[in-house]
């Protein structure tokens, strides 16, 4: 049985396109450059200009998935990597996409317990003042200890605590440790 092609709200700015007989990515790429041309033309709205771009992800049957739900998560994550890149682009699902939304994931969940399990260490760096070189305070960094992969920097994990919620869980344990 063949299914029509539709356009779905997903939800907030979130579409779904649903086309049955794309024959493959250069299908998908005309047709997402053509919603984008869509776009890029501003509307009126009471009387201001409104100037507005559509980021794309793609997920095509049945390479990167057979089930409904797969190609739905997947164009998902192709879309936050399209409005990653560049906003107003497209962009394709690859399984790169797919390994590191599990590492961010994998991160959040050992993070969240890195906080509650003391993995996590809190250094002191004194702030000095360039006007005459005294001590005016100190800045509280902090460290994980990771049991398996050693020292992480905050530049590897303070993103995905912000993302994951736990930086609320983390905010207290630094303030906590350097009361």
């Amino acid at each position: 049985q063949r299914y029509p092609d539709f356009v779905a709200r997903l939800g907030g700015d979130e579409f779904a396109v649903i086309g049955s007989n794309i024959a493959g990515a250069e299908s998908a790429v005309n047709i997402a450059r053509n919603i984008g041309k869509i776009f890029e033309t501003p509307f009126s709205l009471s009387d201001q200009n409104i100037h507005s771009r559509a980021s794309i992800g793609i997920s095509l049957f049945p390479a990167d998935s057979d089930q409904p739900d797969d190609l739905l998560k997947n164009a998902d994550m192709a879309l936050y990597e399209a409005k990653n890149k560049s906003r107003g682009t497209y962009q394709f699902f690859d399984d790169a996409m797919n390994r590191r939304a599990q590492a961010r994931q994998t991160m959040a969940v050992e993070l969240r317990d890195a906080v509650l399990g003391d993995q996590l260490e809190l250094n002191f760096q004194p702030k000095v003042s360039a006007l005459n070189d005294a001590m005016v305070g100190v800045e509280a960094l902090s460290r994980w200890a990771h049991p398996q992969r050693g020292m992480i920097s905050p530049e590897a994990f303070i993103p995905t605590a912000e993302t994951s919620g736990t930086i609320v869980l983390l905010g207290a344990w630094v303030l906590r440790t350097a009361c």
